[in-house]
């Protein structure tokens, strides 16, 4: 009997952590080579307990707006500030919001764990819109959506807000490796047979 599909859709502002890994959402900061956890700093707050306009900090506001905030590098190397999300399951995804960049000039962007999917630079002020359709994640992927360092410009206020959507079941399934292998040796007999015949 066929599985009934369904429609899932997750908000980055309503799913936003309290803690670490709630919702599958973790708040980061990324110095170009290494993801790690930003501290926890209150509900729904994230920075390590410093100047915060030197470290990378993310909270939700009570506006719908994830607000992202990357370390300035003026007393540390630049990181910026993340908002990670673990797959999970295997699906096809739609992501679709906007990046606000309220001051500074910044880059901006959502990669596929290394892979970039959208990006761009984006000024002080101005608003940006994303949709990416049908977009094959993997179990245990991570979706990252990023606001990068502007060196040394403690101006670089991002603020995100966006769904991502998928329909589980069926008609929506992503073939697990085994069973591409096992369809694979049933192509391969099916072409000997016909070589034999």
């Amino acid at each position: 009997m066929p599985v009934q599909a369904s429609a899932t859709v997750v908000d980055l502002w309503s799913s936003f952590p309290d803690t670490q890994g709630d919702n599958g959402f973790y708040a980061l900061g990324y110095n170009g080579t290494t993801y790690r956890e930003i501290e926890d700093g209150g509900t729904r707050l994230f920075f390590t307990p410093a100047n915060v306009w030197t470290i990378p900090y993310l909270w939700q506001t009570a506006s719908e707006w994830v607000y992202m905030h990357p370390n300035d590098g003026i007393n540390e190397s630049a990181e910026d500030a993340v908002l990670g999300y673990r797959v999970g399951e295997s699906a096809i995804y739609d992501i679709s919001g906007q990046f606000w960049q309220q001051g500074g000039y910044t880059y901006h962007y959502i990669k596929q764990n290394n892979f970039v999917l959208w990006d761009t630079n984006l000024p002080g002020g101005e608003t940006r819109a994303f949709n990416l359709s049908s977009v094959l994640l993997a179990k245990d992927d991570m979706l990252y959506f990023g606001v990068g360092s502007n060196g040394p410009d403690t101006n670089d206020w991002g603020h995100l807000k966006g769904a991502i959507s998928w329909t589980s079941g069926t008609d929506n399934a992503v073939p697990e490796p085994a069973t591409m292998a096992l369809f694979g040796v049933g192509l391969a007999g099916l072409f000997l047979r016909r070589r034999m015949a």
